[in-house]
């Protein structure tokens, strides 16, 4: 049995141009109000040449490299009014407009557990996505497989990738799991509104993504948005 996907990870990624990663200072982010004055580093900040790595205790962490600017926030089982990581993206370009913003980039990530046997994942991949052929024969074991989907709609371009992957209890026992990667890229803009408008309607994405994975590739009907599902076309279909 496949069970419908849960989505783990929302990620905001602001594409720059020579951002320097070093301005990613939790005592800046704090006093410009980017993030409340209460959040604790979880660790010490990462400073390496081409990164800046901060990671909260709330579980929220920050990634600033030379041209992107990455927002993760863990969001498996939270209300959506309990999400904060596009506010505080949205924020970032407030307080910081003048940053050579080139783009931005909503990433999901989310699994689904298939409880049946250890190969299920392996199966369905290459057997239930893929057609059946002679290339699925070749080698000393069963041939592995990840898949990338390109969809192209109104007003931007989905990335899915598909690819297997384990869930270990904490008793020890591992579950096989099908791994789905989202990206929403929209086209290119600099003007930091157009970038706050695309940031605020993240729920759109997730609900995009959701009725994607569950309805088209694991025939779910899980619903946990209402927001309609447009029409997908393949690229290139």
């Amino acid at each position: 049995m496949t069970h419908a996907m849960d989505v783990q990870e929302l990620g905001i990624v602001l594409v720059t141009e020579k951002h320097t990663p070093a301005m990613l200072n939790p005592d800046v982010l704090r006093c410009s109000g980017i993030i409340p004055i209460d959040w604790e580093l979880a660790r010490p900040p990462l400073y390496a040449q081409h990164l800046t790595q901060l990671v909260f205790q709330n579980g929220i962490t920050l990634i600033a490299e030379a041209n992107r600017i990455l927002f993760i926030e863990g969001i498996r089982a939270k209300a959506s009014s309990n999400i904060c990581i596009a506010r505080i993206a949205r924020h970032y370009i407030e307080r910081l407009p003048h940053a050579n913003y080139q783009n931005v980039v909503i990433s999901l990530k989310g699994t689904a557990v298939m409880n049946e046997h250890l190969d299920a994942v392996r199966q369905y991949l290459v057997t239930h996505l893929l057609a059946p052929g002679a290339w699925q024969h070749f080698g000393q074991e069963p041939v592995r497989a990840s898949l990338n989907f390109t969809y192209t709609l109104e007003n931007k371009r989905l990335n899915v990738s598909v690819s297997e992957a384990a869930l270990e209890q904490s008793e020890g026992q591992v579950d096989p799991i099908l791994l789905f990667v989202g990206t929403f890229a929209y086209p290119a803009s600099v003007h930091p509104v157009q970038l706050c408008h695309v940031i605020e309607h993240w729920q759109t994405d997730l609900k995009i993504f959701e009725d994607l994975i569950n309805q088209r590739f694991l025939n779910q009907e899980k619903q946990t948005w209402t927001v309609p599902l447009p029409e997908l076309i393949p690229l290139n279909a």
